[in-house]
């Protein structure tokens, strides 16, 4: 383990120098981009889960990482500026944040805030972004040079091209990567499945709100009979590779790994 002698924060004092980019609220899942071509330069993608339930305006995003980079959280998610941070105070008219290496120590220092390069809304297309990767393999030719990618929650996979990605990063956060659905029946193959193999005791049948859910026991514990309402069934989507560049699919929700073998 070591830290890189040219991370931008490296020579600040006080300020953790392991830091590449902040100012993102949940990069659950990263994914580095390499073009075959000689002397392409690889670029890092960050895959944001948006914010806590109760917010007004969510948004889940991608981003595109660049060195030293602050991309507003919480002062903007997505397109979206949030209400005036106590922390931050009011935004500069240059669009700039104060360099904060903690809850109590700001330096002179401003940065530009860094906008993301494709959002959508949390709830429209589902509840939180999952994974995903620049399809680089062979199988699918129109998909090639396209980030890849998929909601957890509703299992519904997208693809926008890596092209428009950069383009979007363009000091505008209203401007954003398009991006379109890849048709699939998973999330009605996931719950088949889960119909006709219901999770064992102690597995998903115990979970608060999974298929068949019953109360936990214990020191206040619900009555005896009391049931759990069901929720709405979370496919639990993540996406994988293999060392062609080939997609797979995996949800967690019944357990499978699934090989993309035709697209639409």
């Amino acid at each position: 383990y070591r830290i890189p002698n040219d991370n931008p924060l490296v020579s600040t004092p006080g300020a953790r120098k392991e830091i590449f980019a902040y100012g993102m609220r949940n990069p659950h899942r990263m994914a580095w981009d390499v073009p075959a071509a000689r002397g392409s330069q690889p670029t890092l993608l960050a895959f944001v889960i948006g914010s806590n339930v109760g917010s007004p305006v969510r948004y889940e995003t991608i981003d595109i990482v660049r060195r030293g980079a602050n991309y507003g959280y919480p002062l903007r998610e997505g397109p979206e500026f949030k209400p005036e941070s106590p922390i931050y105070g009011p935004l500069s008219a240059d669009n700039t944040l104060p360099l904060r290496i903690s809850d109590t120590v700001t330096l002179d220092q401003r940065v530009p805030m860094q906008d993301s390069a494709l959002a959508y809304r949390t709830g429209v297309e589902g509840l939180a972004i999952a994974n995903g990767f620049v399809y680089r393999g062979k199988r699918w030719p129109q998909l090639q040079g396209a980030v890849v990618f998929g909601d957890i929650t509703s299992g519904r996979l997208f693809y926008a091209r890596m092209a428009d990605l950069i383009a979007a990063t363009d000091g505008n956060p209203k401007t954003l990567a398009a991006y379109s659905e890849i048709t699939t029946t998973l999330p009605t193959l996931v719950q088949e499945r889960i119909r006709l193999n219901p999770p064992a005791p102690g597995f998903g049948a115990g979970r608060p709100g999974g298929p068949g859910a019953v109360p936990p026991a214990g020191p206040g514990a619900a009555p005896a009979g009391a049931a759990f309402a069901p929720r709405p069934l979370r496919v639990e989507l993540r996406i994988a590779t293999d060392e062609a560049g080939e997609i797979y699919i995996l949800t967690k929700s019944d357990g499978l790994i699934r090989r993309v073998m035709s697209i639409r």
